[in-house]
């Protein structure tokens, strides 16, 4: 990928066909561009300074927004599940039947003491999925239907 510097940053530029250029940040808070094919490396630069003061305004607006929390999936956590917040509630055990379910307002989640983060979070990806599956069986005829 081709770059540019433009007041001591190094921006990447994407050359495409396109007619206008475009000026981005990525989530990171790095510029980048997207140029017309015909443009010089000054036309761009030229453009990137014109419109700087820009950067600098979204970059403290994202080092303004709030971050997230870090997930944790122990007992305690909350988790969203069809407009609700629930409590999850970790159980250890020494079998092999690793699940997650439902019950009332809690989020059961029985997994084996070895179990970090990463096996956690595939077996509530996988409770969501079934979840999902089993709202979109119902939703189906009440849409076919319509």
């Amino acid at each position: 990928m081709h770059h540019i510097t433009v007041r001591g940053e190094r921006i990447p530029v994407l050359r495409k066909r396109v007619k206008l250029l475009r000026l981005r940040l990525l989530p990171d808070g790095t510029a980048q561009v997207t140029a017309p094919l015909p443009l010089t490396d000054s036309q761009i630069a030229a453009f990137v300074e014109r419109k700087w003061p820009w950067v600098i305004k979204k970059r403290e607006e994202m080092a303004a927004r709030p971050q997230p929390e870090a997930l944790r999936l122990e007992t305690g956590c909350q988790l969203p599940l069809w407009g609700e917040t629930l409590a999850l509630r970790v159980e250890i055990t020494a079998g092999t039947w690793k699940r997650v379910s439902r019950q009332g307002n809690t989020m059961m989640l029985i997994c084996g003491e070895a179990d970090g983060f990463d096996q956690r979070r595939a077996l509530l990806l996988r409770f969501y999925q079934q979840e999902a599956k089993i709202r979109l069986e119902r939703l189906i005829p009440v849409c076919e239907a319509a």
